[in-house]
Formats: C-alpha cells, sequence, structure tokens
C-alpha cells in the first residue's frame, strides 16, 4: 500500500488514495493500526509539485481525520510542521486545526503537549501561513483548555 501511494504513476496512487479514503470511511473498520502506513505517505504526498497527488492527498487526510476523529494522528501532523518542505508544513498545520475542531478534547488529553509545541513551531515559522494557522490552532486550543 505504502509503495502504491508514493509511487508517480498517477492512477495506481490515486486509487491507493481513494481505497484509503474509503477505509477510512468504513464505520465497521478500526482504522487505527493503519495510521502509521497510510499517514507518513499521504504526508509527504502534500510536499509535491503535482496538483493532482497534493489534492487528493489533503482530501484523504481530511477523510481520515473527519470519519475516524483519532486523536494518535496529531503526533505525526506536528512532526511534519518541522519539515523542510513549506507545503507540507502548511497542509500540516491546516491539519492539526481541522483535528483540533473535529476529535474530542478527551481524547486530545494525552498529545496536549504535542500540541503545545507545535504551536510553538508554527507561530514563529518563516511562512505567513503557517503561523496564521498556528494562530487559530491556538484559538480553538483556548477553548478546548481555558485553563
Amino acid at each position: 500500500l505504502t509503495n502504491s501511494l508514493l509511487t508517480e504513476r498517477t492512477t495506481l496512487s490515486l486509487s491507493a488514495m481513494s481505497f484509503v479514503e474509503a477505509l477510512a470511511k468504513a464505520s465497521n473498520v478500526n482504522f487505527g493500526p493503519y495510521l502509521e502506513l497510510v499517514m507518513v505517505p499521504l504526508l509527504k504526498i502534500t510536499g509535491k509539485t503535482n496538483k493532482v497527488f497534493v489534492r487528493k492527498s489533503a482530501a484523504t487526510i481530511n477523510s481520515i481525520i473527519t470519519h475516524t476523529k483519532l486523536p494518535a494522528i496529531v503526533p505525526y501532523l506536528s512532526s511534519n510542521l518541522s519539515s523542510k518542505n513549506k507545503q507540507i508544513r502548511t497542509y500540516a498545520c491546516e491539519f492539526l486545526f481541522n483535528s483540533m475542531n473535529l476529535i474530542d478534547s478527551k481524547k486530545l488529553n494525552p498529545h496536549v503537549n504535542v500540541i503545545i509545541n507545535a504551536i510553538k513551531n508554527g507561530v514563529v515559522d518563516a511562512d505567513p501561513s503557517v503561523r496564521t494557522t498556528s494562530k487559530k490552532i491556538f484559538e480553538s486550543f483556548k477553548k478546548l483548555y481555558p485553563d
């Protein structure tokens, strides 16, 4: 699956992303074991120059966030905020913002320190869109954890 996601063959890669998206949408599937397998390649794809790959990868990750609401996704997203690729950082920040708004705050509790570090790194990022989204993440964080 990982090789299929990362291939330069458009049809194969897009089909693999569609499969992952369908797997995430299937309510009877425990997606947790697949998270590690798919998140690293999908986030890597968001840094490509081919917009078809990037859009499909972003849609797939958003689908995973929306349908699974797994808090275990947070460390994958925050670790990509230190990527050298500006586009990966931008997407990771947007995905983290979506996660903050969709995942229950009680489930996010184990990842509070990871989120705080992501906010700290994001607000001083060289890219203005990452800084702006990090500020939005901070606002969401303040609402979830007022203390």
